[in-house]
């Protein structure tokens, strides 16, 4: 089993190799199957979404939404569009 998100991240990397095993590559397949299942369309969808708009969400990120000052920000600028 895997313990944490960094190994299962260090597992995926590791599927970019060109000499990783077929073992290796059907372990990885079903700890990824595993740690998925649960997931629902939505949250598919929102992974989808959120992976084409990187960079929006960085720039949400930077934003600092939660804080007062970004709330403020976040509203001027949906003002604006």
């Amino acid at each position: 089993p895997i313990d944490n998100d960094d190994e299962l991240i260090g597992r995926l990397k590791r599927l970019r190799d060109e000499n990783c095993s077929l073992k290796e590559i059907t372990q990885t397949y079903e700890i990824v199957k595993r740690q998925f299942q649960n997931l629902s369309s939505q949250h598919l969808q929102l992974i989808k979404t959120s992976l084409e708009c990187s960079n929006t969400v960085q720039m949400m990120k930077k934003s600092d939404l939660y804080s007062p000052h970004g709330r403020r920000r976040f509203q001027e600028l949906r003002d604006n569009l």
